[in-house]
């Protein structure tokens, strides 16, 4: 019988196994496609929801104007109203998935510049280090040291894409901060653009080494 070979973990490199798949531009394009994919999905299900909810907020206007209706007293409220105030709440949460999918979006293209980056630095060097820890999560700055020509509207929308990256990693940190003010956190960004810019950052993560 054939000896069977062995593997001793000692003799791998584990750190630099890790990295060689942390800074595969092929995994990275793998994940951004992943992440746009659920994107999509969130963002039909805001879509969906968003004409229902907007129709329920303006009935329950049209009563509170009207007066006569409490609407912080369910007890008082008739069939119709309560069947209208729980659409309210159920459809608000729903609606809110706008963010998610900013997010996500945000997610994306963080991936995709992440590719850019380390394809550049294999062509160029034959080897990748990390992003600086100073531009990571930067994405402006990501695409510069990836050699990405930016536009100032591009720019400007990376920086606000950048928001949403930053609250789906420390939420409590940037809400309510005058960045995320600024911004408008509460209406999410625009999935055209945030899809153009993307596909410009591809066309330079995807180009062969």
């Amino acid at each position: 019988m054939e000896p069977r070979a062995t593997l001793c973990l000692e003799e791998i490199d584990m750190g630099r196994t890790h990295k060689s798949f942390a800074h595969s531009p092929s995994l990275w394009h793998s994940n951004s496609d992943a992440l746009w994919a659920s994107a999509l999905v969130v963002q039909l299900a805001f879509e969906n929801a968003w004409p229902e909810h907007l129709k329920h907020i303006e009935e329950k206007y049209s009563w509170s104007q009207a007066g006569g209706f409490d609407e912080d007293n369910p007890d008082t409220w008739n069939t119709h109203q309560r069947h209208v105030m729980e659409g309210v709440a159920e459809m608000k949460a729903l609606s809110e998935s706008h963010r998610v999918a900013a997010m996500l979006r945000a997610q994306s293209i963080e991936a995709e510049l992440k590719a850019a980056y380390y394809r550049k630095a294999i062509a160029e060097a034959g080897h990748v280090d990390n992003v600086e820890s100073r531009v990571d999560h930067h994405l402006d700055q990501i695409a510069d040291v990836a050699g990405i020509p930016l536009s100032d509207e591009e720019r400007d929308e990376l920086k606000a894409i950048q928001v949403f990256l930053q609250l789906g990693r420390y939420p409590i940190a940037i809400l309510g901060t005058r960045r995320a003010r600024t911004f408008q956190v509460n209406f999410g960004t625009d999935p055209d653009r945030d899809a153009r810019i993307r596909e410009k950052v591809k066309h330079y993560s995807r180009l062969p080494t």
